[in-house]
């Protein structure tokens, strides 16, 4: 897409859900670090970007039935609180904005209906914010408007951007975990956000003119934090040639070694790997990621953080994270403390010449230990 075009995620306002009680305006940029304690919140936010992946699919009242209904979404339950609200901001190169709201309240049964669902696109002309008619979509409907609303592009729009919002999770690595097992090889168009798909992904990539050379640039990062690794070993399995497993290949060995033959952390940053890596138009606008480092050896978060950087030249990242550790390795305005305070989570994002005398004789990790940028238990 035209730089100029490219629309990035620029502000959320939310207010109403889960532990998110009072309003609160969250603004991001290329790189966006969420650390705070267990419990403050963070992954509440990583769970509203889960609803709007589901909501731009037709799949929002699935979501809330599988997250416990209205009284698991709404703040303290459908007595306390009667609807959840958010608005989205997205922003291009030449400041053309595209504001998504809604607010969502409690129907029967459990369930939730929109009370509002409205579009509109601000541009500043002449230094001047100009506002075009608003759109809106309705109320009483269980499903978003987005995918049939005819009256305007900005629908279309909105849509795919919500679309380009992924959360990932790795955390699943267990014997029975789908990233284990054998997967569909024609299932590759991207990746999974559990990395289920993983071995046919690499595969596609592999085998495809643009995608060899970012192949060969996840071996070699895999290689430094595993040095016994020399490359997957991906061929279709000779049983079920529709069927791929994730093995893999030792640098001083003969013998192929099965997906059960590598660790936890490894097998995590090997999809991270994969996920932050792989060819710049296949990355997602935004790619959210929660708790990166577990079970990441502190060589292979440092390695995480390049990754990071590497994609974020391409997408915006938001990382969930209780690693004091990354902080260091970050700049200061990339860092979001999140706290649980009046019975509501809030987000504070750091700003740098409020702790230009602190960063001075202190690294961001100290200061979080020291409790002097909040977010501790």
């Amino acid at each position: 897409m035209d730089k100029e075009q490219r629309h990035k995620l620029k502000e959320i306002e939310i207010k109403g859900f889960k532990s998110i009680g009072k309003k609160q305006n969250i603004y991001f940029g290329d790189i966006n670090v969420l650390i705070g304690a267990n419990g403050v919140g963070k992954s509440n936010l990583v769970s509203f970007f889960q609803l709007l992946n589901r909501l731009s699919e037709e799949q929002l009242q699935a979501f809330i039935g599988k997250q416990g209904y209205a009284d698991s979404i709404l703040h303290y339950g459908t007595k306390t609180t009667d609807r959840f609200s958010a608005r989205l901001s997205f922003v291009n190169e030449v400041n053309s904005i595209l504001n998504y709201e809604f607010a969502l309240v409690h129907s029967y049964a459990g369930q939730m209906m929109f009370a509002y669902e409205n579009i509109d696109n601000n541009a500043f002309i002449m230094g001047t914010q100009k506002r075009a008619k608003l759109i809106t979509m309705g109320s009483g409907h269980a499903e978003s408007k987005l995918l049939h609303e005819k009256s305007s592009s900005k629908a279309t729009d909105i849509l795919a951007l919500l679309r380009q919002i992924k959360v990932f999770q790795f955390h699943d690595t267990s014997d029975r975990s789908l990233i284990r097992q054998p997967g569909m090889m024609q299932d590759n168009r991207y990746l999974h956000s559990d990395g289920s798909n993983l071995s046919s992904y690499l595969y596609q990539m592999k085998k495809s003119k643009t995608g060899a050379d970012y192949y060969k640039r996840i071996i070699s990062r895999i290689c430094e934090i595993m040095p016994q690794f020399k490359d997957f070993a991906l061929e279709p399995l000779m049983d079920n040639p529709a069927m791929i497993r994730l093995d893999w290949k030792h640098k001083r060995k003969e013998h192929i070694f099965g997906v059960n033959q590598i660790s936890d952390g490894s097998l995590r940053f090997m999809a991270l790997a994969t996920l932050l890596l792989q060819p710049p138009d296949s990355l997602p606008n935004v790619i959210v990621i929660d708790e990166p480092e577990l079970g990441l050896h502190p060589e292979a978060l440092i390695d995480l953080v390049g990754m990071i950087k590497i994609a974020a030249q391409n997408c915006q990242i938001i990382l969930s994270t209780q690693s004091s550790f990354l902080l260091d390795f970050f700049n200061v305005n990339d860092i979001i403390v999140v706290e649980a305070k009046d019975d509501t989570t809030i987000f504070n994002r750091l700003e740098q010449n409020k702790l230009t005398e602190w960063v001075k004789d202190y690294t961001m990790s100290e200061l979080w230990e020291k409790n002097l940028i909040g977010g501790r238990p």
